[in-house]
Order: structure tokens, then sequence, then C-alpha cells
């Protein structure tokens, strides 16, 4: 129910656009300001290129929700998240969940070796806006 309650503020208060790909994630680009919102039952990880924006969008949450503000994730759904605000960049690992089921299985001291990607595989421009590659309809591979 929570969830729900949630989903209609973004969206008909808020102004969010929910995404195609995923409707549990939610986008909005106000005076060229790009805020990102993944909603997991009633979690909320917000990821935005304006601090002041996040902040507006936190006090309009905290006003309609009870909310706790656990600051910046270093951890969401078994992503490790690591910033780097002076590039201004976002890294995502699954290091340690990789390591877990390695661990698991016994092979942790196996021999590596290397796998080059594909050569059609497309990368995302890093410098593309944020909401122009969430709106989209150009499926990446």
């Amino acid at each position: 129910m929570l969830h729900a309650n949630i989903d209609r503020f973004l969206i008909d208060v808020l102004r969010f656009e929910s995404s195609s790909f995923d409707p549990c994630v939610y986008a909005r680009l106000k005076d060229n300001k790009a805020l990102i919102i993944a909603l997991y039952v009633d979690d909320l990880l917000l990821a935005g290129d304006d601090k002041g924006y996040i902040s507006w969008v936190k006090r309009q949450l905290s006003k309609r929700f009870e909310m706790i503000d656990m600051g910046g994730a270093e951890i969401c759904l078994g992503l490790e998240i690591t910033r780097d605000c002076a590039n201004r960049t976002l890294k995502l690992t699954q290091t340690s969940y990789a390591t877990s089921i390695l661990d698991g299985l016994g092979i942790t001291k196996c021999r590596r070796v290397v796998t080059l990607l594909k050569s059609h595989l497309k990368s995302i421009n890093s410098s593309a806006p944020l909401i122009r590659i969430f709106q989209s309809n150009e499926k990446l591979s």
C-alpha cells in the first residue's frame, strides 16, 4: 500500500515520470537539473546532479511521508556504490556478491582469465544527459 502511495505522489504531485524499462524507477528534469529515484518496497534511492534539487525533493517527500534520511548509500540490493564527487561520477560494483558466490562454490583460488567484451557492444556516453538516457527508447546492448 505504501508503495502505491509513494508512486502516486511521485507521479501526480512531484511530476516524475515512471520508466518504461522499470516502473519502480522515476525521473524528472527541472530547470536542467536531473533526478532519478529508485523505489524498492518503501525505500527510496535518489541520484541527481544538484544537491539543492535533491534536498527539495526530500523535503516534499518528508512532508507527505514519515521518513528517515539514511545519508549517502554505500550499498543497495547488493550493489556497492562508490562516489567520486570531484569527478561527479558513481561507480557500481558487485565485488562482495561475486566473492561470496565464488566462496560458496569453493573456487576462489582458481586462475583468473581476462575476458574481452564483444566488439558490437555499445557503451553509454558518460557526457550524455542522464534524463536523455532514461527516456531513450533505443535498446542498449
